[in-house]
């Protein structure tokens, strides 16, 4: 595919996107690749997005380069709907690997490129896929296992009734 440079809407003069997902100032020649910033979830963690500044008028904005992207050579984003990476991976932000899309969808394809935060995938887990097993096929009881693994009754019964690590058999 070749690359391909459109003007940003709203910074024209200024900024232009490129349909292999990098953006550059058009103020200085030769014109300056920008460098983008990794976001994270509760600052720790998977990498969630790409962001950067644009300046307008010395205001500074804060984007998002997927919606960056999108906007520029698909349009304005609809009311309800994100941007989604075919891929999963929010390094690619090419055009093809686009698409604006609802939330659900959104689910849907993290779950297809196993990029969930399920299970051990999640920053926030107390408990390892071994742990889940164990209560699972115990008999002990459960405020026993709540202070053998440091975590709530609530917790424990949950983990038996399939309602969190359902993911596992």
């Amino acid at each position: 595919m070749d690359e391909e440079w459109k003007a940003i809407p709203g910074y024209e003069g200024l900024y232009e996107a490129s349909t292999l997902g990098r953006i550059r100032s058009t103020r200085w020649w030769p014109h300056k690749i920008m460098k983008f910033k990794e976001t994270r979830k509760m600052g720790r963690g998977k990498v969630c997005s790409l962001q950067l500044n644009l300046y307008l008028r010395g205001d500074r904005r804060t984007h998002i380069v997927s919606h960056l992207i999108l906007f520029t050579f698909v349009g304005p984003r609809p009311p309800n709907l994100v941007a989604c990476h075919w891929d999963g991976s929010v390094y690619n932000n090419a055009v093809p690997n686009l698409r604006w899309d609802t939330n659900e969808a959104n689910m849907i394809d993290r779950e297809r490129h196993g990029t969930s935060a399920v299970g051990v995938r999640n920053p926030n887990a107390k408990l390892a896929e071994k742990d889940v097993f164990y209560i699972r096929t115990s008999t002990e009881r459960t405020a026993s296992l709540s202070a053998q693994f440091g975590v709530s009754m609530e917790s424990i019964q949950n983990v038996r009734r399939r309602v969190t690590w359902k993911h596992l058999p």
